[in-house]
């Protein structure tokens, strides 16, 4: 018999705090496992304070790439325990309630996005990624259109 476990809980804290939102995985409980789990940045709008995670014993560290996205790095070897390979990371959030106009179909997009639409380490933008974009935008031309697609795709995964 096999087991299968992993619990990632990412804890987010509003100012009130909000809500906890456990995420689970499974892995074949006699191989190593890393995992990379999305750590929260400031912006414009936010800012982030007092990150903290337990890896349950696990290596885990934060890693940054060269866009500033941050990771949480967790690597369990292959005699841990599936039912072990638990980890939580936690972190408060102060937000700006952020005001858009409405968007409006003009031109193309600006060069000044061209860093956020180019592939890193963690962010790969080519293969089942590009095809999985590529099917949930299909019939639609304008970026607007394939961008409000892509939102209502993406919560049907």
């Amino acid at each position: 018999m096999t087991d299968y476990f992993l619990m990632i809980s990412v804890l987010a804290f509003a100012s009130p705090p909000t809500d906890f939102a456990p995420v689970y995985f499974a892995f074949r409980s006699s191989s190593s496992v890393l995992y990379d789990v999305p750590v929260a940045q400031d912006t414009d709008y936010q800012t982030i304070k007092d990150v903290t995670y337990d890896v349950n014993g696990a290596e885990g560290k934060i890693t940054e790439d060269a866009l500033g996205n941050k990771m949480l790095y967790i690597e369990w070897d292959k005699d841990t325990a599936a039912a072990d390979r638990t980890a939580t990371c936690s972190f408060h959030v102060d937000r700006e309630e952020i005001l858009r106009p409405e968007l409006k179909e003009e031109g193309e997009p600006g060069s000044d996005l061209d860093e956020y639409l180019e592939a890193s380490s963690t962010i790969p933008v080519d293969g089942v990624v590009k095809e999985t974009a590529d099917e949930i935008t299909k019939g639609k031309d304008t970026i607007l259109t394939k961008q409000e697609q892509f939102m209502i795709g993406l919560s049907l995964i």
